[in-house]
């Protein structure tokens, strides 16, 4: 969720650049993203190379290696995490899993003890998270990794259909078979080749 904050920031302070907003009002905006980076930052595992969630009331991280830790290329941190989210997702612990159908990462990765392929958000690959990380390489400066996931995605899309989740290593489609959202990632993919 912080990362999709500071994308919406930065995509505020754009349009409030456009149209003129007031300065105080463009530093305010401005704010709002560097207090987001700075809560990413502090999340940052350098052994895990991803940020993970944490638990408000506890206190605690939360350890599962899923594919949240890797959303903060959507946020554009410095450019060390940058590289290193880069090799964590085509690592083998994500989409570099030589035994899933397309190069796509799983929600969870297979190596995690929480992983199961079928089960919602525990491990099946979602088209709607795979727009996410599409326009986050792109934001991070990797736009030749963003072509390759965005052939793969259209490829899953092309052999099952529209559906809301797919099993990352048979293929198959899982949950709705005629998503809403799935439908609009893959139109937005077919008309540009780059977000904007």
């Amino acid at each position: 969720m912080t990362s999709l904050f500071v994308a919406s920031s930065d995509a505020l302070l754009e349009l409030a650049t456009v149209v003129g907003a007031p300065r105080r009002e463009l530093s305010e905006i401005n704010a709002w993203g560097d207090l987001g980076r700075a809560g990413l930052e502090r999340v940052w595992d350098e052994a895990d190379r991803l940020c993970h969630g944490v638990d408000e009331r506890r206190g605690t991280a939360l350890r599962a290696r899923s594919i949240g830790g890797l959303l903060p290329l959507l946020a554009v941190l410095g450019p060390h995490h940058r590289a290193e989210l880069l090799a964590e997702l085509d690592s083998g612990r994500f989409a570099g899993n030589s035994s899933l159908r397309w190069a796509l990462p799983p929600t969870v990765s297979p190596v995690d003890p929480a992983f199961a392929s079928r089960n919602y958000w525990r491990g099946p690959s979602w088209p709607i998270i795979n727009w996410l990380l599409w326009i986050g390489l792109h934001r991070s400066g990797f736009g030749g990794r963003a072509t390759r996931l965005r052939s793969e995605a259209l490829s899953q899309l092309e052999a099952g259909g529209l559906a809301e989740y797919f099993e990352p290593f048979t293929g198959a489609p899982l949950g709705a078979r005629n998503q809403s959202w799935t439908a609009a990632v893959a139109i937005d993919w077919l008309e540009r080749a780059t977000p904007g």
